[in-house]
């Protein structure tokens, strides 16, 4: 049976399970705004390197039940205006994926948009036999379980907007996870982080962290961040920061640049080992690090050292990662057959933009 996972959006990723085996993965980026509603050219790619035809794709998994929400993947023009993090569109859709997570209103939501990506798919010649919509941090979850070499570990996830959740717990043992706990955060955590960078004038996490390597964090600073960037009660500091006239990202611009990186990167840094420290499993079970906010070595490094813990971080990163756990929870694959050997770049042009294409067929022998 072949499975083809996505991870919509502008950015995004496909995989492709193959007999119960990972056997392709490809990224692609776009240079231009041109909006598409899901990774074509990366499902294609893959396909090709699985040496299947759209046609004999039995199971569509596509990332996210109502991440983005229908509205958005129906009109994929609208991705910009959600991209924004000081966007009221942002927060009005955070607002509406926790409404959705908390309610019955989501499930109805999730099979409007699985029939719509179902007209989609059929409209690129995909006719399979089921499609399915996976949560983000299933996905996130499951990509990071299936590629580890033991079974019976505890995935930790931080993946803000993942389906109206800010973090989960999963307990991992013989082939089934399971989520034993979530974390919906507060519509502030959410985007405090792409706010914080947006300030700084960077991209991403790597960019901040270059940024802030070598010089020391403001702790003034820190704490006054910790009235935007906080989840959880355990992650609320019991200082109350003195109360400022400027919002804390106006303050953030006001200090010297490498120093505002270095403390909004730590004030991030806290609130995940206050998150890791709340759900460290009982001893012996090491700990996966997975999402977007977990993806640091240096946290894991510090976990380790300051809480003791048997600490990996996830194999897979970014939308591969999303493509490859969507597929996976689809296909429900035993550890060890999701390989993090898959991958390398090669540039192409598709439509007049050059898409990086991340994949290198693989059959996996035995067990991976």
């Amino acid at each position: 049976m072949v499975i083809l996972g996505i991870a919509d959006g502008h950015q995004a990723s496909a995989a492709v399970v193959k007999d119960d085996r990972l056997v392709s993965v490809v990224a692609e980026e776009r240079v231009t705004d041109a909006p598409e509603p899901f990774p074509w050219t990366a499902a294609t790619r893959a396909l090709e390197l699985a040496e299947v035809a759209p046609s004999d794709v039995r199971t569509v998994a596509v990332c996210g039940r109502y991440t983005p929400p229908l509205q958005v993947r129906r009109h994929p023009e609208l991705w910009k205006l959600a991209r924004d993090p000081f966007s009221p569109a942002l927060v009005a859709g955070t607002a509406l994926q926790r409404l959705l997570r908390d309610t019955g209103i989501g499930a109805a939501s999730a099979d409007r948009a699985t029939d719509w990506a179902r007209e989609v798919l059929a409209e690129k010649g995909y006719r399979p036999g089921r499609v399915q919509l996976v949560d983000v941090h299933k996905c996130a979850a499951n990509a990071a379980y299936r590629s580890q070499k033991v079974d019976r570990v505890r995935v930790l996830v931080a993946q803000p907007r993942g389906d109206g959740a800010l973090a989960s717990v999963h307990d991992a043992v013989a082939g089934q996870l399971d989520r034993v706990f979530v974390d919906r955060g507060s519509q502030n955590a959410h985007a405090a982080v792409d706010r914080g960078l947006a300030v700084l004038g960077l991209s991403g996490l790597d960019e901040l962290r270059a940024l802030a390597r070598g010089h020391v964090p403001d702790d003034g600073l820190v704490t006054e961040l910790g009235a935007v960037l906080s989840f959880g009660v355990a992650f609320r500091s019991r200082r109350r920061p003195e109360r400022r006239a400027l919002p804390p990202w106006s303050v953030l611009a006001e200090v010297d640049r490498p120093v505002a990186a270095a403390s909004l990167l730590e004030r991030l840094r806290r609130c995940l080992l206050c998150f890791v420290e709340q759900h460290l499993p009982a001893k012996g079970r090491p700990i996966v690090l997975a999402g977007a906010w977990l993806d640091d070595p240096a946290l894991a490094v510090r976990a380790a050292d300051e809480l003791g813990a048997a600490v990996q971080l996830a194999s897979w990163v970014g939308t591969r990662a999303l493509a490859v756990g969507a597929a996976a929870a689809s296909a429900g694959l035993p550890p060890r057959t999701v390989s993090p050997d898959l991958g390398s770049a090669a540039p192409e042009w598709t439509d007049g933009e050059r898409v990086t294409l991340a994949a290198e067929a693989a059959v996996l022998a035995g067990g991976g």
